[in-house]
Order: structure tokens, then sequence, then C-alpha cells
């Protein structure tokens, strides 16, 4: 839990209720915007590293950032569908917004990709709003590349292609949205032509340490020392802070180095930029990435997935050890997540026989029609089946095998016929995780809560069960084993429902802090109307994600909901959409060229 004592940043709440108000009555609230021109915001903002990075500062500098649409044309103004102002503060504390609701937040969503539509140059849909400057990147494309998803990979021939066409053309768009759709990390990057550039870089940085000197703490000239040693050959970067809270003093060297950086990159537009997830992401970085271009045109594909396997592994983790007077370099950190740094190496085996790349494909869709009960029946079974046995769990079988250890039973003193020998297989445990958020009522969980049932009485297997919404409840087993799914159901109803709003984080925190819970089947039910964090949290592997009403009037509602959680999903779980227990549209997996 937070201590109470710590800072966090919630940025002008005043500014944000006043605009949110109305918004939490009307779904999609619009803020229209007049005598406007379209604009294109870049990733830069002025960070008054004189004062302490509170709220207020945050706020400002989210503005520094906004403030081109204000200024596009002559009286342009801002209001919501009731007539209220919405000033660049109020629109900057939307962005800022990270302490609301799932339900609330993804409203939000819709209102700043509306806010994008109207007020800038170009604007793809399908991204989310946080993700505006690689929207804006990928709009200004002749063709603009398909967003990444469980069907669409991005492999290293396309970060190459993209740096070989900055080095001829300075096809910075390309560059941008080809890095961060393979890299696929929600810190910037600094990218540099080639080492010639990222000297002079560091020169400057060097340069400017050196006019602060008098205002630096010991710990910040000694990072500054750190940095002014960093070299990275392909892709490589640096840990600024665990928490928001870390480097945010004045004149800290988490702030002043990001301060140069951008300072740099401004007055060098032609050799070096910045790829920028997100304007949160960009504000307080956990992590600062920084890219060789002339270096990633000339190397191989296979170093270039061995370099970012590396990065991506280091970057898994949830805590770095950061001494106080140094920098910590990524490459360097420990690799404790395996399974990041497996899936990157996959992307060189998505080469053919011919040694052709391999083909992207649309977004991955669901069925148009409604899934039947016995069908996510058949689909849940297929994922037990398939899970290695373990020791000890409450999913366990009877299998009877021929032994020549036991005699046969009607033969006894023939030696050549073997017996009978019989023994428990155990599966994983079941672990039911049920939605019942304030949108949920019991008519549209019942059939998906029976189908389990019905499934663990074909399996004569127990299960645990957990409701959530944004919080959880404590685990309780449902018994099956000899009794009748009218008399399961009952026992389900008597387990106490959490009602609220909804956190599918507070279910993946759950599972990942038990070994036990980590090794179980766990199927959440669910509605899918959730906003997934910009940062990657700690993940389980075993989650599968079922619909929690397969009628035919609910379909196209819930249909639509899933398809927008996988796209909110890649950063996290780049394959998400194959745990989800839908039946896919395979008529929109077309190649592209």
């Amino acid at each position: 839990m937070q201590n109470a004592n710590s800072r966090r940043f919630y940025p002008a709440k005043k500014d944000y209720y006043a605009v949110c108000t109305s918004h939490r009555k009307e779904k999609n609230m619009k803020i229209n915007f007049k005598n406007h021109n379209r604009v294109r915001i870049t990733p830069f903002y002025n960070d008054d590293v004189s004062r302490a990075l509170d709220n207020g500062q945050m706020l400002q500098n989210a503005v520094s950032i906004i403030e081109p649409i204000y200024r596009s044309g002559k009286n342009v103004t801002a209001s919501d569908e009731n007539g209220n102002q919405v000033t660049p503060g109020m629109l900057a504390a939307m962005i800022l917004a990270d302490d609301v609701q799932a339900d609330i937040k993804c409203e939000l969503n819709k209102t700043l990709i509306h806010v994008w539509e109207q007020t800038l140059t170009g604007c793809q849909n399908g991204l989310r709003a946080s993700q505006v400057f690689i929207s804006q990147a990928n709009a200004a494309l002749d063709t603009p590349l398909p967003i990444p998803s469980g069907t669409v990979i991005y492999v290293p021939s396309d970060i190459k292609n993209a740096c070989k066409g900055f080095l001829k053309n300075r096809d910075e768009d390309a560059l941008c949205v080809n890095a961060y759709f393979y890299i696929n990390e929600p810190h910037p990057i600094f990218y540099f032509r080639d080492n010639a550039i990222y000297d002079r870089y560091i020169d400057f940085i060097k340069t400017m340490a050196g006019n602060l000197m008098a205002k630096l703490d010991m710990n910040a000239i000694r990072k500054f020392s750190d940095f002014e040693k960093f070299r990275p050959k392909l892709i490589d970067g640096v840990v600024l802070r665990n928490t928001r809270e870390q480097g945010t003093a004045a004149y800290a060297f988490e702030r002043l180095v990001m301060k140069f950086s951008m300072m740099f990159a401004q007055k060098n537009p032609d050799d070096c930029g910045i790829i920028a997830p997100s304007i949160n992401s960009l504000l307080v970085p956990r992590c600062m990435l920084f890219m060789n271009v002339e270096n990633i045109a000339k190397t191989p594909a296979n170093k270039i997935v061995r370099d970012v396997s590396v990065i991506k592994s280091a970057l898994a983790q949830t805590f770095f050890q950061i001494p106080l007077n140094q920098i910590s370099k990524l490459s360097a950190a420990s690799l404790q997540n395996r399974i990041i740094g497996m899936k990157l190496k996959n992307h060189a085996a998505l080469l053919d026989k011919n040694g052709k790349e391999a083909q992207k494909r649309k977004i991955f869709q669901f069925g148009m029609a409604a899934m039947s009960r016995a069908d996510l029946s058949r689909r849940i079974t297929r994922i037990i089946n398939k899970e290695a046995n373990v020791s000890r769990s409450e999913n366990y079988s009877r299998v009877i095998r021929s032994t020549y250890m036991k005699s046969n039973r009607r033969n006894p003193d023939n030696y050549n016929l073997p017996g009978r020998g019989i023994s428990l297989q155990y599966k994983p445990d079941i672990h039911i995780y049920l939605d019942t958020s304030v949108s949920i009522s019991e008519e549209n969980y019942k059939n998906a809560i029976i189908t389990c049932i019905t499934m663990a009485k074909k399996l004569d297997v127990n299960l645990y069960f957990n409701s959530f919404s944004d919080v959880i409840s404590e685990s309780t087993r449902l018994k099956i084993k000899g009794k009748t799914i009218s008399e399961i159901y009952r026992q389900f109803q008597n387990v106490p429902k959490i009602s609220g709003g909804t956190s599918f984080e507070l279910v993946w925190q759950y599972i990942m802090q038990s070994a036990r819970r980590k090794r179980e089947i766990s199927l959440m039910i669910t509605d899918f109307a959730y906003y997934p964090p910009d940062e990657r949290p700690a993940y389980p592997a075993k989650l599968y994600y079922a619909p929690i009403d397969t009628s035919k009037a609910s379909w196209p509602y819930v249909r639509e909901a899933a398809e927008e959680f996988c796209q909110n999903m890649y950063h996290i779980e780049p394959n998400i959409c194959r745990y989800i227990l839908m039946p896919a549209n395979l008529g929109n997996h077309t190649k592209e060229g």
C-alpha cells in the first residue's frame, strides 16, 4: 500500500474535476475547439529546474507541450458540451489524470482522442490517446503502419530499414514509428545519427552541467560524471528512478539530463530527436533509452535482437538497485525476466525459408457470431489438458495404466499378462476471478459461471473463486465433488461479491504475490471494460480471459470491448489475443504488403 506520507502527483484536481464532473455522468464527453488551426505538437517541454517538481510544475510542463494548440489561431477557445471553458491547464490536468477509476480513464481516453482529431495535423485511429506523438508520426506516413498486436509483429529488419531511411532521406516519422513498435517500451528514446553527433551531445551535457556546478549537490555531480562515460553501441539506456517521487528536487540530475537532452535535440533537429511513447512518461521518465541510427543500419538482425533482448529483460525488473551517487546502465542490469527475452529472440525466426520477412497482417479481430457455452467450456478444458502435471492440487484425475508390477486380476498366475495400476494425475488448480463491477449484474455473469461449474463438474475438480472490482475479495473454494450444478451455483451465490469500479491490475498483483497462485490456471470472467496502465506491471503467465456474457444481444459490445482491450494491452502482453477465450475472425487475417 502507498505510504500516507509519500508524495504523489495528483495534478490540479480542482481543474480536473471542474471538467470531469459532467464527464462522470455522461459518456463520451467532447471538447470542441473554435478559431483554431491544425498543428503538430512536439515532445519538448520547458521544465523550470529551479523549482521542485510538484503538482503545479508538472502541470506547467504538460501545458507547455499542448500550448501550440491554443496558439494556432486568433482567439482560440475550447469548451465542453455544457459550454464550460476548457483552459490549457484543464486539458493538461486531464492528460495527467492517472489516479482515476479505469472506467472514467477510458472515457477520458475517448475525450482526448476527439481533441487530437480536431487539433492535430494527423492522428491515427486505433492508438491510445497517450500515444499522441506516435499517432502523429504514423498518420504522416504515406501508408500508415499497422498497429502491433498478436498477429502484427515488428522484426529487426523494420528498424534497420527505418534507420537506413533516416540516414538517406531523414525520414524521422518512419524511424519513430518502427522503433517504438519494435522496442515497445514506455520510456523516451533519444536517437542520434552517428557517433560524432553523440559525442557532440555528451560535450553539450558536460558544458551545461559545468555552468550549473555551483548549484549541484555531490550526488548530481557524480551522476553527471558517470553519464559522460556512457556510450551506447546500438540501443542502451540508463535508469533514472524507481518511483515518480525520486529525482524531483530542484537541480536534480534526473530533471537536468532530460532538460539538456531536449535542448540539444531542438538545436540539432536534422541529426537527433526523441521518440516519446506518451506525455506522462516524457515528463517523469523512469528510464532514458539511446539509439545509434548508423550503427543499427549496419548491424545484422540477430545482433539487434540480442541487444534489445538484454534491454527488455532489464526493464522487466520492478525495482532497480540505484546507488544515490551513480546512474545504472540498463545493459549491465541482471536479466531476471527470460520470457520477454525469448519472445524477442523468436523475432529472428520470423523469416521464412526464402529469407523473406514475415508479412504484417491486419489487427486481430474476434468472431462476429456469439459463442456458445459449449464452445467456452471446450476452450477452458483444452487449456487445462495442455498444462503440465504438478505434484499436488485440487484438480486431479485417476489414471489407469498397464503394468507388470501387478498381477492380472483374471489370470493372476499368468505372469505374461499385465495388471492394472491406478494412480492420481494432478493438474494446476483452477482459479476464477469474477468481475463484479457496478456495470455488471448477476444476469450478465450467470451463464459464464454455470459454464465453468459444468466444466468443473465434468472434470470432477474443485474451484477457487474471487470476485473483484476496484478491490478484491478473499479467496473461496467452491466444492464441486458430489454436488449438483444447482447446489454448486447456490453455494456460489452465497459468496460475497465486491461491487465498485474495475481494476484488472489488482488481480494481476494478487496472483503475482503468491508462488502457488502463479502456478494456477487463472480465469478472469469480465466484460473487458478496462483501460490498462501505461507502465508495464508484473503480469501473470497463466491468466486467461473469458467473456462475461455470450448472448446474441450483448455479443457486439463484448466483442468490441475485447478488441479494444487487446489493442491497449500490447505493451504488457504482446500475445494477449491468445489468452482471450473467444473465437477469432479469421477472415480479417489478410496479408498486407
